[in-house]
């Protein structure tokens, strides 16, 4: 599921740890070479991987790193991305007002950055795919931790009989 979506991402490693260690490890280069757009990029999937493990202190700093790089170089086209990165993180963290916020930003900023795009057909077609990496508010709190990419298939049966109360015994029963 979630985590097991990274494994390509990861050279077939396919564990977020493994993944964060891969980009602690091209992180350096891209600081070295001042590439900031990649350095922007690099924190970002940080970010990302970091929400998905729990680690929430540590997403809002490589969240802040990646920013940092994008207002520093211009890169105000790489910014959408990183509010949808946001809107996963305050979601993940229960936070689904501060959530829904970054999801309309983020929406609003890929819309934005479509303008540059001279074709319709084209900025229809990336404004369309952007909006598929921004994450949908879930109507309850409950559906907020069902997010397939934060859970387990276990772990969202688990939440969805914890949800409304059951017992101990009731929910070994289900």
């Amino acid at each position: 599921e979630g985590r097991g979506a990274w494994a390509g991402v990861w050279g077939g490693e396919g564990d977020l740890e493994g993944g964060l260690r891969g980009l602690g490890a091209i992180a350096p280069a891209a600081r070295a070479s001042n590439g900031l757009a990649h350095v922007a990029r690099i924190e970002g999937l940080r970010a990302k991987a970091l929400t998905a493990l729990g680690r929430f202190a540590e997403a809002e700093s490589a969240l802040a790193n990646a920013t940092s790089a994008c207002l520093l170089q211009g890169r105000t086209n790489l910014t959408w991305i990183l509010t949808a990165h946001r809107a996963e993180l305050e979601l993940a963290r229960g936070n689904r007002d501060a959530g829904a916020a970054a999801t309309a930003d983020a929406h609003e900023l890929l819309r934005q950055a479509s303008l540059g795009i001279p074709d319709q057909a084209m900025r229809d077609r990336f404004v369309a795919s952007g909006s598929r990496l921004i994450p949908a508010v879930a109507e309850s709190p409950v559906q907020a931790f069902a997010t397939p990419t934060l859970l387990t298939a276990r772990e969202r049966e688990v939440a969805s009989l914890v949800a409304p109360g059951l017992s101990n015994p009731a929910r070994a029963g289900a």
